[in-house]
């Protein structure tokens, strides 16, 4: 071999030695280049041996709403000012999700956030996932490994909070749907902080539509004793008295009833053509407050017509409290018979 082909030969060589290698070997690993901090960190392909994790809902519970504070199981006001009608109206559903680790290696730690979208729901609510024992607020954090071909269960509370403290004496709800992500993206961790064999499998599906329930009170009255009607101590048999009456007002609805609400206890009147005449009219002092009864009771209730024989309690009976159920505000009553025996009573309330 003369001179020129060795020259040749030793020029092609490293172009012949580069044809050689595997052509899926990217020529942008091969680049060392110095790091541009302004530039996204970009993760090459998970190893074989990596994690995939994946998150199903397992169940959703029925969704309820009201001013008692899911977390902290208090009912919340947002006034400083004495009978302001202010009140901070939650959502809650029950949730149970479960994460699953298909992959083939261990993942840790173990996240799960929330999406959703509304349907005519207030704007200013917004939406986070509540799990008791978690390391961080509004989503599911546990820092603890899940093995391949393992599943961990959580279970926890959708809960929608008002991002703005706005007054509200009732709430008129929308609906929302929801899906769940496991190993969400944050600030440094783009694709999450595992690294998955397979990224783009990180989200349930969505539930179907969830309507919450309207958040109002809903006022009830109850007679729980009505003493034996007498006459009255002066000897008239015209009217008659009744010793003593103790009814009692409950609210069975979602939220307080604030600065109390008025009442009424009326009579029959066979003998006009008003059927029924008031003989006592008032308001229950204070807030009536959700599964908090009110017990009231009244003493000598005077000027009943000798011929009435039934009585009707009434809350709310100018209709200011805008309630879930408007046909449960009042109760009727027999008036118990006149004792044989006239006990010495006052006419004087």
């Amino acid at each position: 071999m003369n001179k020129s082909k060795i020259l040749i030969f030793l020029f092609l060589l490293p172009a012949l030695i580069y044809a050689d290698e595997p052509s899926d070997i990217k020529p942008a690993y091969k680049i060392k280049a110095q790091k541009d901090a302004s530039l996204p960190t970009i993760r090459g392909a998970a190893p074989i041996n990596s994690a995939d994790l994946v998150v199903n809902i397992a169940s959703v519970g029925r969704p309820t709403a009201g001013n008692l504070n899911p977390i902290t199981n208090r009912r919340e006001h947002t006034g400083t000012v004495p009978g302001a009608e202010d009140q901070v109206i939650y959502l809650s559903i029950p949730v149970t999700v479960v994460v699953t680790n298909v992959g083939r290696g261990l993942a840790r730690p173990i996240m799960v956030d929330l999406e959703y979208e509304n349907s005519g729901f207030p704007s200013h609510y917004a939406f986070f996932f509540y799990t008791p024992g978690s390391r961080l607020e509004g989503c599911a954090y546990f820092d603890e490994e899940l093995a391949p071909g393992t599943s961990k269960t959580i279970s926890g509370k959708i809960v929608a909070y008002p991002r703005i403290l706005r007054e509200y004496k009732q709430m008129r709800a929308g609906s929302s749907r929801f899906r769940f992500r496991v190993d969400p993206p944050e600030a440094g961790y783009p694709q999450g902080r595992i690294r998955e064999l397979n990224e783009g499998n990180n989200y349930s599906p969505y539930t179907a539509y969830i309507n919450f329930p309207d958040a109002l009170p809903d006022l009830t009255v109850s007679i729980k004793s009505i003493s034996p009607a007498a006459w009255p101590a002066d000897g008239r048999r015209d009217y008659k008295v009744i010793p003593s009456i103790t009814f009692e007002v409950r609210n069975i609805g979602d939220i307080d009833v604030l600065v109390g609400c008025p009442f009424k206890i009326e009579f029959d009147n066979p003998d006009s053509s008003m059927p029924w005449w008031i003989g006592l009219m008032g308001s229950v002092a204070g807030d009536i407050k959700v599964d908090e009864p009110r017990l009231l009771t009244f003493e000598n209730l005077i000027n009943i017509d000798d011929h009435s024989s039934r009585l009707k309690v009434t809350i709310d009976h100018e209709g200011i409290v805008a309630e879930k159920d408007e046909n449960n505000n009042s109760i009727e009553a027999i008036i118990p018979e006149i004792r044989a025996v006239t006990p010495e009573v006052t006419t004087m309330h």
